[in-house]
């Protein structure tokens, strides 16, 4: 998988991303915990999982990391498998884990790894993206977009200054009750005729609405990204790769009492 081999950097004017070449590159990594009583083996591992998060070099990667606790005698082996989220998405962990597993398998029967072929490259699919966005390919859509972009005011207000940063970020995590969720995932959407992401949207357009004072809020949603319907020839099904595509939305707020 290309993207696996994908290094990112600095230049003047921002990022550049290079494909490296194929080459033999030490990911795997044997972790002995035998030595550690079974209680603590948790916390060592948590460090050392912590440490394979920091450690990512973007520069120089790789960008795929794995770490094997062997926990001594008796006790089932853990296998942890990080990647930056520069060259993975959540389809692209449902790929790695089948072919983990697939290899797994194949080496349990003594038989020699033989993985199924790859898709369009990652490599592939950004050249031909940036060969139809500089032909012009995409330009009927760009009045579409800025007039979405232009309705709203895109900042939210601030009750404060300071680093806006992973570090100083709060998270507020609300649960809903049985019948709350059976009326968003069943019965909402049958009524209405809209998909689950609808409602939470237009919950999330009032409660803006109503603390910003605004009656259209902007908002970017996340899409899968592997449209491969914009080329013939394209096949993604078995492509690793962040492909996540963000597009911004606008939501009309009607006034309630």
């Amino acid at each position: 998988h290309d993207a696996l081999r994908l290094r990112f950097e600095r230049v003047d004017d921002g990022w550049r991303q290079v494909n490296g070449p194929v080459g033999p590159v030490e990911v795997l990594h044997c972790h002995d915990l035998s030595g550690v009583s079974v209680d603590a083996q948790s916390a060592v591992m948590a460090t050392v999982v912590e440490e394979v998060h920091a450690g990512f070099d973007l520069g120089c990667g790789p960008l795929l990391r794995a770490v094997l606790f062997e926990r001594g005698a008796g006790v089932r082996p853990v296998l942890f498998v990080a990647a930056h989220h520069l060259v993975v998405d959540g389809v692209s962990w449902r790929i790695l884990l089948e072919d983990l597993a697939a290899a797994y398998a194949q080496i349990r029967r003594g038989e020699p790894v033989a993985l199924s072929a790859k898709t369009t490259s990652f490599r592939q699919w950004a050249l031909r993206l940036a060969e139809r966005a500089a032909g012009g390919g995409f330009d009927d859509e760009r009045d579409y977009w800025n007039g979405v972009i232009g309705s709203g005011e895109p900042d939210l207000p601030r009750d404060g200054d300071g680093p806006n940063t992973v570090g100083v970020e709060r998270s507020v995590s609300v649960r809903l009750d049985a019948a709350a969720t059976r009326a968003l995932l069943q019965d909402v959407p049958g009524v209405y005729r809209t998909r689950v992401n609808d409602v939470l949207l237009a919950a999330l357009g009032r409660v803006l609405g109503a603390w910003t004072g605004r009656d259209r809020i902007l908002v970017d949603l996340e899409g899968h990204g592997r449209e491969e319907e914009l080329f013939d020839g394209v096949d993604l099904s078995r492509t690793v790769g962040w492909f996540t595509t963000m597009f911004p939305v606008a939501l009309d707020v009607v006034a309630t009492d």
